[in-house]
């Protein structure tokens, strides 16, 4: 190939030294065309050895370049050289920067690589964020330009299980609760779960109950029938990711569904001018007697029935 001016050819003058290869990539010859001297003797034509020229920066790939949002991944970066003259080893050109921004660099720092070698980014982080790879050199000064990911979506942390009301210590019948899940890392809620409550009389362990199904979000009621102190124990629920969270154990709920009791002392007597009676009103189930002095009246019957 011949490059210069119409014809491909460019002047020079003897003696005094000249750039070639400006922007040129690849392997290119000098032909010099044959010069005579004063007398009409004319050389031959000269044509050089091989000038091997490189103009073109090194390219930075990352693979694969993004990703949904998953606990972490696998990911290579691979720097090639298409100009010829080889990738710079040196090791400080080799770096990638994990950070959540796109445009700058934030909550990270610079890490080594090896190139074309696979290595996982993205265990324990939660949110988006993008690999900034500086830029990389090849043997004789072209520079990369840096390149930005696209966003890589990593979520570690474990949805979360709300009971509403958490408790209830005041003595009631029964209560209505509702379970919510929420996920806060960003892969949404598995739709493989099995949404399943225990009402337990222990907090630290299932006693005296069964599992049943809830729907998350929906009231349902709790305690019909029941008395004494209970807890809620929620199966722990996993996301899209694979975190799953602990059982969830609510606070105290306190059930009263047993009458109190009256007695009479004596329950009867013999014949007598007057007897002396007590009567004793008691409340086993836990929520107390209601002392409203109206609650508390006695009528001196001659029937047994009325």
């Amino acid at each position: 190939e011949q490059i210069g001016n119409n014809d491909g050819w460019q002047t020079y003058t003897s003696g005094q030294s000249f750039p070639i290869g400006t922007g040129l990539t690849g392997t290119y010859y000098l032909h010099v065309k044959p010069v005579s001297d004063t007398l009409g003797n004319t050389s031959e034509p000269k044509i050089s050895g091989e000038f091997r020229f490189d103009n073109i920066a090194p390219t930075v790939e990352v693979t694969p370049g993004s990703s949904d949002a998953v606990k972490s991944t696998n990911i290579t970066i691979t720097a090639t050289d298409s100009g010829g003259s080889g990738l710079d080893n040196n090791i400080q050109n080799y770096q990638y920067y994990l950070s959540t921004s796109e445009t700058e660099l934030k909550d990270g720092e610079w890490k080594p690589y090896q190139n074309e070698e696979k290595f996982t980014i993205g265990e324990g982080l939660t949110g988006t964020y993008y690999i900034h790879v500086k830029p990389v050199l090849d043997n004789i000064g072209n520079i990369s330009k840096e390149k930005i990911s696209e966003a890589f979506h990593f979520d570690n942390t474990a949805p979360t299980i709300k009971i509403d009301p958490e408790s209830k210590e005041r003595y009631t019948k029964t209560a209505d609760v509702t379970i919510s899940i929420e996920d806060t890392g960003g892969s949404g809620i598995s739709s493989t779960n099995t949404y399943e409550y225990y009402l337990s009389t222990s907090s630290t362990e299932q006693n005296g109950g069964e599992w049943k199904t809830y729907s998350p979000g929906e009231a349902f009621t709790i305690g019909e029938g029941l008395t004494g102190t209970y807890y809620i124990h929620v199966k722990g629920v996993s996301d899209n990711a694979g975190n799953t969270c602990d059982t969830k154990v609510s606070g105290k709920y306190n059930f009263d569904n047993i009458a109190p009791t009256v007695d009479v002392k004596p329950e009867s007597s013999g014949v007598a001018k007057t007897v002396n009676v007590t009567v004793t009103a008691t409340d086993t189930g836990g929520a107390g007697l209601d002392d409203d002095s109206g609650n508390y009246q006695y009528y001196l019957s001659t029937s047994e029935t009325e």
